[in-house]
């Protein structure tokens, strides 16, 4: 166990590293071109490295293995009295749209910083003069432009889907969540601003021959929109997990796929998570805790006169203007969509195996209950004593497959 998490801890290092040095190189008119040879091989030994000890993802590539789904306790459905549990099989080597997109972004990934590299020695003047002239001078300036810039975009894809597992167990409360979130859009947009306003997009695609940089501006600033401009292709990628889950559903999407669709190790996952249930969990609290901080309606407490206060005198014109916020609130938010998604997809599977009844053991907040209740669930008419015994503080609901 020490050893994996010592492994898991160097890895970090790399990626940190990776990540200082990848600004560094695009800070070209700060560090000169000495120092940019020598951070340029600096990247390539740490790029080698991270190769080595993630050396098992290629393997998976390629390899193909019967993984066994789990059922989970936020949807059992009920049928003839009796709960069904449907077990799946996934296959580790079964490619699905995230798992493409995430193997096409790290092994692109590699092919640009590998070129990048190449072309940069073949210019070299000062690390390793002795390969210089290995390819075309003109071939290697405009290749390494470019791929450079590339490597710049996808390594800010790469390290985004690697966030969602990262941050998952993260425990800060909801507006502190709510408050990062925001900044990270609205830094997110901001370095759209400047990719596009550094004309990012002409040296990628070869429309220019020559990198035009500001040498008069600050080198603390010039860094600084290096990390913005990284923070928005970083910003693309967070969602992974969630799609993955809405997507597929939760018996047909496997540990590996999820571990593949934020390309890390299937063990690496577990260090973050005690098993799929546990993912589960936190996507479900998460749709939940963001339904009650934004929901009037799981707020309500008609019998305060602290909440009654300022609503006595509402119009019809206030109630509407009110459940419209809340339905472009529920059908325009990425959470919550998903989570409504996921939802729907468990009553279509437990309709498709007969079941009149969606049976819920629901966690015992407040919050939980009431947005189960905006679903349309209801106190379980007939309490499942397996499911109770087995979380005697949940509450047990159920709804109506009829009713949709």
């Amino acid at each position: 166990m020490q050893k994996k998490q010592n492994t898991v801890l160097i890895k970090r290092c790399i990626d940190v590293c990776m990540t200082i040095f990848l600004l560094c190189l695009m800070a070209y008119q700060v560090t000169g071109e000495q120092a940019h040879e020598w951070i340029g091989m600096g990247m390539t030994l740490l790029v080698i490295i991270h190769q080595v000890l993630n050396r098992k993802w290629y393997a998976a590539i390629f390899t193909t293995k019967r993984a066994d789904g789990m059922s989970g306790r936020h949807a059992s459905g009920e049928s003839s009295g009796g709960t069904f549990v449907e077990r799946r099989f996934g296959r580790k080597g079964k490619y699905n749209a995230y798992r493409i997109l995430t193997t096409i972004v790290n092994v692109l990934l590699l092919l640009s910083f590998a070129l990048t590299a190449f072309c940069g020695m073949s210019m070299s003047g000062y690390a390793v003069p002795f390969l210089y002239g290995m390819t075309k001078a003109s071939f290697a300036r405009s290749m390494h432009l470019s791929m450079s810039h590339w490597a710049f975009v996808l390594m800010g894809l790469h390290l985004g889907l690697h966030v969602p597992v990262m941050t998952a167990k993260w425990k800060m409360a909801n507006k502190v969540k709510w408050a990062l979130s925001v900044l990270f859009c609205i830094l997110a947009g901001i370095g759209l601003f400047l990719f596009l306003k550094n004309g990012m997009p002409d040296y990628m695609f070869f429309r220019v021959p020559f990198a035009f940089l500001d040498y008069e501006k600050a080198g603390s600033l010039v860094i600084f929109e290096n990390i913005l401009m990284l923070l928005f292709w970083a910003f693309i990628g967070t969602q992974a997990a969630l799609d993955l889950f809405a997507v597929n559903g939760y018996e047909a999407t496997s540990i590996s796929q999820l571990a593949d669709a934020v390309g890390i190790r299937k063990a690496s996952l577990y260090s973050h998570f005690a098993n799929k249930q546990d993912i589960l969990d936190t996507v479900v609290e998460t749709v939940l805790k963001g339904y009650a901080d934004h929901s009037i309606f799981v707020r309500a407490d008609w019998d305060n006169p602290e909440f009654t206060k300022d609503k006595t005198g509402m119009t019809a014109e206030d109630v509407a203007k009110l459940i419209q916020g809340q339905m472009r609130y529920i059908l325009h938010d990425p959470h919550i969509s998903k989570g409504r998604k996921l939802f729907l997809m468990a009553c279509e599977e437990a309709r498709r195996l007969g079941a009149d009844k969606l049976y819920i053991s629901a966690h015992s907040s407040k919050e939980s209950q009431a947005a189960y209740r905006a679903l349309g669930c209801t106190s379980a008419e007939e309490i499942n004593e397996e499911l109770a015994a087995a979380e005697p503080f949940d509450v047990q609901m159920e709804y109506r497959l009829s009713v949709y």
